[in-house]
C-alpha cells in the first residue's frame, strides 16, 4: 500500500530552512531507522518560513502509522515552531484499521 507521511513546520525564524536541512542530513541516528521509499523537503511558495517534509512509503498492510523517523523529526522540529504530523492514503485502501467514511 502506498501512503504519505507529512511533517509541516511553521516557524518565525529566518534560518529555519538551513536548520531543518542540516538536522535531516547530519544526525546519524536516523540512518538506522526504516527509510521511506522517497523523501522530499519543500519550502512554501507563499510563506518562506513554512517547510514541509514528505515521506513516501510503499509498505504492505497493516494500516499506515507514523514512522520512528517521522516521530523523531517532528519532535525535534517543535523547538523551531508549530508542527503538524499527518498520514495520507488513497481512498481505495483496503487495509485493516482504516477509518470508514460515508459519502452522505
Amino acid at each position: 500500500m502506498q501512503w504519505i507521511e507529512i511533517i509541516t513546520l511553521r516557524s518565525t525564524a529566518d534560518d529555519t530552512w538551513e536548520k531543518v536541512k542540516a538536522m535531516a542530513e547530519a544526525d546519524p541516528r536516523h540512518h538506522s531507522m526504516e527509510q521511506p521509499d522517497q523523501s522530499v523537503l519543500l519550502l512554501s511558495a507563499t510563506v518562506e518560513t513554512d517547510i514541509s517534509i514528505h515521506f513516501h512509503w510503499d509498505i504492505d498492510c497493516p494500516a499506515p502509522q507514523k514512522s520512528d523517523l517521522g516521530l523523531w523529526i517532528a519532535k525535534n522540529l517543535k523547538e523551531l515552531g508549530l508542527v503538524s504530523h499527518t498520514l495520507w492514503r488513497k481512498q481505495d485502501c483496503d487495509c485493516p484499521g482504516k477509518t470508514a467514511r460515508s459519502n452522505s
